[in-house]
């Protein structure tokens, strides 16, 4: 049998009847003989330099074998945080896996590229870790037989210290004893060192180190104020072998006789909802909103480190927590911390998860100002040039309308007038007392001026006729009362009216 181009003889039994050899080989196979060559050699030795052979390929289904390990060059040294962890799920299987999943302390990992954790098949990439992202991590395989998880790999990450308490305040008479007590979260813990400075509007000095007990985790100073000099801000700075703390924990040691008028008065509180507003290849925008100001007016610093060796690259002071970063390295992973500061003391730091600035891919795009389209100014136009046409068009129309109408007037007040008959509708015209009926002959028109006199009538005894004359928008050449004014033999005031009514008309 041939496994992987290693050959190994197998025992087995021989039955000869007659002509005829026979060989069988009892084999119990296991998973690591899957994809073996068997291979069956017959040769008889009075014919030397002749054999016969066949062979088959073993197919044997199994279970998944599963074997979890960390990444390379993981294993022999200790994990920081903010480094990149990866894992690798070995599975052989046969038939091949269906599923690999991955689990930490039980629970399931799911892919989640935000919060940099990226789940492909058999590798799992854990981006910038935190000291929440040790414990047990496992994975399991499924194919269409069973289910089978890998050995158990314990991810132990060492970070910086960390305050556990926040910052605290305390009132005390001139020459009474109070202990202050700085405890840390760190890891490792077992090598801790403590640094005390004490810091007053004047100055700021480090305590003397015999001042200062160190227990696991902790370290307390016994302090007395002797003088209104020793009132003032302590500050607690830790140190293991990944690096000193980046925000100290701070203590504000009040007078007592001051402690009620002082009472309302303290540090601030720290900044929340801090968002990135600018990222670029090079630049980091970042703005937060500022917390409760301890009753003094604070300000604000911002500190940027590498998430890798921890050195402190920049700090920052401005009066309002926003702060612009530039001169970043695309690539690099930076951890960044926003801390409120009044005279009382200093909040705790706002710690924001580490940043990697990448060329192909950020975390957060640009923030831009969109600009205005072109087309907003085309339908602009548009709807501009639609309404002066549609008031154009209403403005042609009643100009129409209104000329339609006084024309229309005017040809009523001709044809009610003119003819060789009076209309029934035309209203009749007042004659003198002399008057005789109007001649139905057709005659000349005659129009009187104001300087006529009356002249006699013809002979055959009738009245001259008149024609009315219109204005353009057909408004009759009548009296005020409706009535036509002619001349007649009532003397020259009728000349006159219709003298003053035809000026007007023309």
């Amino acid at each position: 049998m041939t496994i992987a181009g290693r050959s190994k003889l197998l025992k087995s039994t021989s039955l000869r009847l007659g002509d005829v050899t026979s060989s069988w080989l009892p084999l119990v196979p296991e998973a690591s003989d899957h994809g073996a060559t068997l291979t069956c050699r017959a040769h008889n030795p009075n014919i030397p330099g002749h054999a016969a052979t066949t062979s088959t390929v073993l197919q044997i289904t199994f279970a998944p074998r599963v074997t979890l390990k960390l990444g390379y060059n993981l294993d022999t040294r200790p994990v920081t945080e903010g480094e990149d962890v990866f894992f690798e799920c070995e599975v052989a299987s046969n038939p091949p896996p269906l599923t690999v999943t991955w689990y930490k302390d039980g629970e399931e990992v799911k892919h989640d590229m935000r919060a940099g954790v990226l789940v492909s098949g058999n590798n799992l990439v854990l981006q910038m870790v935190r000291r929440v992202s040790a414990g047990n991590y496992t994975c399991a395989a499924t194919n269409t037989l069973t289910t089978t998880a890998s050995n158990s790999v314990v991810l132990d990450i060492k970070y910086l210290p960390v305050c556990v308490d926040g910052p605290q305040s305390v009132v005390v008479a001139e020459g009474e004893d109070v202990r202050l007590t700085c405890r840390v979260d760190a890891k490792p813990e077992d090598d801790l060192r403590f640094t005390w400075y004490f810091n007053n509007t004047l100055d700021t000095v480090e305590v003397e180190r015999h001042r200062v007990q160190v227990r696991p985790g902790l370290s307390y100073l016994d302090y007395t104020p002797r003088s209104s000099r020793d009132y003032g801000s302590l500050a607690c700075w830790a140190t293991n072998t990944v690096g000193t703390q980046a925000d100290p924990c701070q203590f504000t040691v009040l007078e007592a006789g001051q402690h009620l008028t002082l009472s309302h008065v303290g540090p601030p509180e720290r900044v929340e909802s801090c968002d990135l507003v600018n990222l670029t290849g090079g630049t980091l925008e970042v703005k937060c909103s500022p917390g409760h100001d301890g009753g003094l007016p604070q300000w604000f610093i911002g500190r940027v480190y590498d998430a890798i060796s921890h050195k402190l690259l920049a700090t920052m002071e401005e009066t309002t927590p926003r702060f612009q970063m530039s001169g970043l390295t695309p690539g690099h992973d930076y951890v960044i911390t926003i801390t409120a500061v009044n005279s009382k003391g200093a909040s705790e730091p706002q710690e924001i998860d580490a940043i990697r600035l990448k060329v192909a891919e950020k975390r957060m795009g640009e923030v831009s100002s969109p600009g205005v389209s072109p087309l907003v100014g085309v339908f602009l136009g548009l709807v501009g040039g639609f309404v002066g046409l549609l008031l154009l068009a209403i403005s042609f129309t009643l100009i129409r309308s209104y000329r339609c109408r006084c024309l229309v007037a005017g040809s009523d007040g001709t044809r009610e007038n003119d003819g060789d008959g009076a209309s029934s509708h035309a209203p009749a015209a007042k004659a003198s007392p002399t008057s005789h009926p109007l001649d139905t002959r057709p005659g000349p028109d005659v129009l009187l001026s104001a300087s006529s006199r009356a002249l006699p009538l013809p002979s055959h005894g009738t009245t001259p006729r008149a024609r009315l004359v219109t204005s353009y928008c057909g408004v009759d050449a009548r009296g005020s009362g409706g009535e036509v004014v002619t001349s007649g033999e009532g003397g020259d005031e009728g000349q006159l009216s219709w003298s003053r009514r035809m000026s007007s008309s023309v």
